[in-house]
């Protein structure tokens, strides 16, 4: 028998991955509510930039995608929170927290590195206002993700239109569709 207080929490956390994961151009593969080994869900996204250490640079790519990352790590335990805060796990809070630790001091300078906690901070802000931004997106998503536990790209982004013509009354795919005819004579009158 299934925990639907358990699986709407999991769908939440899930859900807050996605659409900051949307939010900030990352695309989601595949997200996820159905249990393995490791976790009760989860959410694949484009495959990561390799890391590097000579990434300092504040606008270096690299550590720029770090912080996006870092970003869609933390929406997760961000949304649970809001939904629920009684149905988030402490040990997998501090699973996500110390991940984002670790990506963060790749991009930190040498005497910096035991110091990534404003940084931390910052983008942990930054992830709840998009959050708070989109909820009617999460929420979207969680609901989503608990009719069908598994959705593909194409699925996540239905649920994410859908809310958002909903919310403004906009049919978001139009406009997607007149920038991609504006692009493509753009791109034959080069």
């Amino acid at each position: 028998m299934k925990n639907s207080k358990k699986d709407a929490g999991t769908a939440y956390h899930e859900a807050g991955h996605v659409v900051v994961s949307w939010c900030l151009g990352v695309e989601v593969i595949r997200a996820t509510i159905v249990p393995d080994n490791d976790s009760s869900g989860h959410v694949i996204i484009e495959p990561e930039m390799p890391s590097t250490s000579d990434a300092i640079d504040r606008w270096h790519p690299y550590r720029l995608y770090a912080e996006k990352l870092v970003m869609v790590r933390l929406a997760g335990d961000v949304a649970q929170r809001r939904y629920n805060s009684y149905s988030v796990r402490h040990q997998h809070s501090q699973n996500d927290r110390k991940s984002c630790y670790d990506i963060l001091c790749v991009f930190a300078a040498d005497e910096k590195k035991l110091d990534v906690k404003p940084h931390y901070e910052m983008l942990r802000n930054w992830t709840a206002h998009l959050i708070e931004q989109n909820w009617h997106l999460v929420k979207a998503v969680a609901k989503a993700l608990l009719d069908c536990p598994v959705l593909f790209s194409a699925l996540v982004l239905d649920a994410i239109r859908a809310a958002n013509q909903k919310q403004t009354g906009i049919d978001v795919q139009v406009l997607l569709d007149v920038l991609e005819a504006i692009r493509s004579q753009d791109a034959h009158t080069e």
